[in-house]
């Protein structure tokens, strides 16, 4: 993610996180597990962070960082961790509380 660093106005911005995330996934779906799970988990968090920023067209990419977590614990064996990001997941599919 050097690129994000030289480039100042990606050094807060909800596309950094997306980047990390997508690098993340790729990472995963090369069976690279240790170095795609720090990717996702930041990526998921800076995004969520950054919710409010990301235009309505992308808003789909913050669902993506979960899914692409499901699919990392579900390949890599790790059933407590799939099974919270499964209902993290799930929670996308819920209507909006009134709160």
């Amino acid at each position: 993610m050097a690129i994000c660093q030289a480039e100042p106005n990606l050094k807060d911005n909800w596309r950094k996180f997306d980047a990390m995330s997508v690098l993340g996934g790729i990472l995963a779906a090369e069976k690279d597990y240790d170095r795609a799970e720090p990717l996702l988990l930041i990526g998921n968090e800076g995004m969520l962070k950054r919710a409010e920023t990301v235009p309505a067209s992308n808003r789909p990419r913050l669902k993506q960082t979960v899914e692409r977590l499901v699919k990392l614990y579900e390949a890599w064996g790790k059933k407590d961790q799939l099974a919270a990001w499964q209902t993290r997941l799930a929670e996308f599919d819920q209507p909006p509380s009134g709160k």
